[in-house]
């Protein structure tokens, strides 16, 4: 194990976290008739559009609760590294949303260009907090990429394709990556969504998350610890992952592979996998979190065990 993930901040019952952030931002959003589609209208949630005549300069945001968060986990961590439950050496990992998965979900196309350079700066606001918080030697982040993936996809889905769609996405994963201190561990996890447990759209293979996944090397400017990859449950055929032997992955990234389902299939997927890739990590989808019972949690790990464990030997 590399690193135990943090709580994600915000994800709670009702209306979402982001949508009560943008509530409040000086009074610059409110909620009203979309201009536009968005994935907030398409899947029934809240939209909101920013205020007809909004300098997008005076839009300020205060503190977004993932500093807190963080800190408020890392007495977890550190109070479960003294019981000895944690390996010496894992960190402790936290995971942020981009703020352009935030910004166009809940707002309007127009109004999330206005918003959007606000919003951005209170997240790598947040990104600093959680780096003076917690000593680098002990964290590491994840940038969660969702609404990119979709829209990089390029499938008909909740999320509205747009003009230039896949350059905006690489700008502003690239000021994402660029937020996060050099030493820092960062990894990037890709994610085709998680609304009610389930994708918004399901890829037709690996080759986007490929294509998005080299971009991403590309832009870093800097040494990235992982890319997580998401795997249907279905994707047992060979097919799926002929994609992966395109990526092309920095000497120092570390593959992991989203294809635990306990599913009794596990085995299936991660063969099919190595025909292609030769060595590569495992993990759920989209998080042990998006599991609804203590069962579905418990199976989970069980099958990661399962499937990790060391050959016998016998001496």
């Amino acid at each position: 194990m590399r690193a135990s993930p943090a709580p994600r901040a915000g994800r709670g019952a009702g209306r979402p976290a982001a949508v009560d952030q943008l509530a409040v931002a000086g009074s610059a959003c409110t909620c009203g008739a979309p201009r536009g589609r968005s994935a907030a209208a398409e899947g029934g949630l809240a939209v909101l559009e920013a205020v007809p005549g909004t300098d997008p300069a005076t839009i300020e945001f205060g503190e977004l609760g993932y500093a807190r968060e963080a800190r408020i986990s890392y007495q977890d961590f550190r109070d479960a590294q003294e019981r000895g439950w944690l390996p010496e050496g894992v960190k402790l990992q936290v995971s942020l949303p981009t703020p352009f998965a935030i910004i166009s979900t809940f707002l309007d196309p127009e109004s999330a260009q206005v918003v959007l350079p606000a919003y951005s700066r209170a997240m790598f606001a947040e990104v600093k907090r959680i780096a003076d918080a917690i000593p680098h030697e002990d964290l590491a982040l994840q940038c969660d990429v969702c609404i990119e993936m979709i829209v990089w996809d390029g499938q008909p889905s909740i999320v509205p394709s747009f003009p230039g769609a896949r350059e905006i996405v690489a700008a502003t994963l690239k000021s994402c990556l660029n937020a996060v201190p050099a030493d820092i561990e960062l990894g990037v996890h890709l994610c085709y969504g998680d609304y009610d447990a389930r994708h918004f759209i399901e890829p037709v293979d690996a080759g986007a998350e490929v294509e998005l996944a080299n971009t991403i090397l590309d832009l870093a400017g800097r040494p990235l610890a992982w890319i997580h990859m998401p795997v249907p449950v279905a994707r047992t055929d060979d097919a799926f992952y002929a994609p992966l032997a395109d990526l092309k992955l920095q000497a120092q990234t570390r593959l992991y592979l989203g294809l635990i389902h306990a599913d009794g299939r596990d085995s299936q997927r991660i063969a099919a996998a190595h025909k292609v890739v030769p060595e590569f990590g495992v993990a759920t989808e989209c998080g042990i979190a998006r599991q609804r019972t203590p069962d579905q949690v418990r199976q989970l790990i069980r099958a990661h065990a399962a499937v990790t464990a060391e050959p016998a030997t016998t001496t």
